[in-house]
């Protein structure tokens, strides 16, 4: 397993630019943002069913918010996140079945198949395709034959819905609002028919839970496909 790091080792990690952006979401995402996706979070592990003895994983895992519910459930969890100020942040989740692992999605620090669950929250929509297959790769990898790789994210919903509405207009402000290669990404992702037009040509086939009318999905596949 990747290094446990502390917060003096992690603050003196450096990271490229991009990473670094984080320093200033970090500051505020456990008080702003985090009260908003919390009912998604549930929702997570409501479909991931997480439980004692298994292993999971939650990767681009920010301040640790969906690994503490698996932890809680009494699976014994790693956040692993690229951003070290995330990851400060996410001490203050401390749990006796919680690890923390600085690590990038795309090169992850572990053995294959030594988790029974792997998850993903609003990350792919944030970056380009070719590190979309990259990520969810490594998490197949990871993740043990028979187990679970549970991605949430946006989605397009299958007929016009009013109850999306709401939903799917503060997610394009959010993403307007970061502008730059994040908003380009975001159009990209939902022109491809966001995480449904993902999981085909990913090669994830599974079960998908809609929420807000269609403007969220979780994905609850297997690795390679089955």
């Amino acid at each position: 397993m990747g290094a446990v790091m502390t917060g003096g080792s992690l603050l003196s990690t450096k990271v490229p630019p991009q990473i670094a952006a984080y320093k200033n979401a970090a500051r505020v995402y456990n008080y702003v943002i985090e009260p908003l996706l919390w009912g998604m979070r549930r929702a997570v592990s409501e479909c991931a069913q997480a439980m004692p003895g298994m292993t999971a994983l939650d990767v681009c895992g920010g301040t640790g918010a969906q690994a503490f519910l698996f932890s809680q459930s009494g699976a014994l969890a790693v956040a692993a996140d690229m951003s070290p100020h995330m990851l400060c942040k996410a001490r203050g989740r401390a749990h006796e079945n919680l690890k923390f692992v600085l690590a990038s999605a795309d090169r992850l620090p572990f053995e294959s198949g030594i988790f029974d669950l792997v998850s993903m929250s609003l990350a792919l929509h944030e970056i380009p395709e070719k590190l979309r297959l990259s990520f969810t790769g490594e998490m197949q990898r990871v993740a043990r034959p028979g187990g679970r790789i549970v991605i949430m994210d946006y989605a397009l919903p299958l007929k016009a819905s009013l109850a999306a509405l709401p939903c799917r207009s503060a997610c394009w402000l959010a993403e307007r609002a970061a502008g730059g290669a994040h908003y380009r990404n975001y159009r990209d992702w939902m022109a491809r028919d966001a995480l449904r037009g993902f999981a085909a040509r990913a090669g994830l086939n599974g079960q998908f839970h809609v929420y807000y009318g269609g403007a969220m999905n979780v994905l609850v596949a297997q690795p390679g496909g089955s």
